[in-house]
């Protein structure tokens, strides 16, 4: 009888579990229709925009609502990809790879947070040698993996300070580093930075985030087969890493 009454227990609380991830569920595709639909208007406003029909710009204008226009894109995937995992049980990250330049990423990446980077006077700067070589990637996702790394070296960083970012190729891999001069992270916190919603003690009481960020680059790096770690002194700054293999290397 005892045994009865336990299992119907579990049977009940197996129940309200699936209640409350259905519901979840459910909110979570209302959540992504909500913001696709205004992600949508805007795409539109930017193509009226770069096409003229909203009155003539000029080619740096131009370029500007292109990078918008291109963000706005991103967007708009990244909420498909979200509404896919939402209602998939087998999901795993999508990865469309082909050979890349990683240069023109960091370029466009650097070109997007430029202004940012003028409000707190902190000097961007991307050194990289010439020709280098191609990686087979996914150039968004990369491009996400940047992003994420620059915002977080602006965003932590002081007033004055700089982020220097490098690409270059060691063995059979192409190493990309960007470098902070920013606040650092505590080293007894160190081995949890690459944890979902983790964030550091020092960064939370300075600027407000998910702790998603460094997860997801480490996911997108390591589903590339490469590898991202970093190197950080309290007070002095910080410098991530990742490497991806070359096309030569994946050729052999």
């Amino acid at each position: 009888m005892e045994l009865q009454t336990q299992v119907h227990a579990l049977e009940e609380e197996n129940k309200s579990l699936r209640a409350e991830i259905a519901a979840k569920s459910d909110y979570l595709s209302v959540m992504v229709h909500q913001l696709r639909t205004p992600l949508s208007a805007t795409k539109w406003i930017f193509k009226m925009m770069m096409d003229g029909d909203l009155g003539t710009v000029s080619e740096e204008q131009k370029n500007i609502i292109k990078r918008g226009y291109e963000s706005n894109e991103q967007m708009i995937r990244m909420l498909a990809e979200v509404s896919e995992a939402n209602h998939s049980l087998e999901w795993r990250m999508q990865l469309h790879t082909e050979p890349i330049d990683i240069g023109p990423c960091i370029d466009n990446v650097i070109s997007e947070f430029t202004g940012e980077a003028q409000s707190k006077k902190i000097i961007l700067h991307f050194a990289h040698q010439p020709n280098l070589p191609l990686v087979l990637a996914d150039k968004e996702k990369i491009c996400i993996v940047m992003q994420n790394l620059v915002e977080n070296a602006i965003k932590y960083n002081v007033p004055t300070g700089s982020v220097s970012i490098t690409a270059e190729p060691f063995a059979d891999k192409l190493v990309v580093s960007v470098s902070d001069t920013g606040m650092g992270i505590p080293l007894e916190e160190q081995p949890n930075v690459f944890g979902k919603f983790y964030r550091a003690s020092n960064a939370k009481k300075t600027e407000k985030g998910t702790g998603l960020g460094l997860f997801v680059c480490k996911q997108i790096i390591e589903g590339h087969h490469g590898t991202i770690w970093f190197e950080s002194s309290p007070n002095i700054g910080t410098t991530f890493f990742f490497s991806l293999p070359t096309t030569a290397s994946l050729a052999k």
